[in-house]
């Protein structure tokens, strides 16, 4: 079991506000989110796909998990960090900053 770490900046703010438009680099749940965002621009279907997979492209390079990325991306709801202190199970997640209790 871990302990989920504090939330960054923009993940607390979509909470909030879920099309907050702002994310950090070294959030895989930002990551997530600016991904789905993509898919609601009112842009041709081919221009989405490409856009998707750069940013994808962008964020692995940060060091984030391609799978975890798309499977967090797929879900219906807005993908924000869970709440600080949260006790998640050790593989639900492959935050940066998740740490092994």
């Amino acid at each position: 079991m871990t302990l989920e770490p504090e939330p960054c900046k923009p993940c607390q703010i979509a909470r909030i506000v879920p099309t907050y438009p702002f994310f950090n680099l070294g959030c895989l749940h930002c990551g997530a989110r600016i991904i789905q965002h993509l898919a609601t621009l009112p842009i041709a279907r081919s221009e989405v796909a490409a856009r998707r997979r750069e940013n994808l492209t962008h964020w692995v390079a940060f060091g984030h998990s391609e799978a975890d990325l798309r499977a967090l991306a797929q879900q219906k709801t807005p993908v924000i960090s869970p709440a600080a202190g949260l006790v998640v199970s050790a593989g639900s997640g492959n935050h940066p900053a998740m740490k092994r209790r």
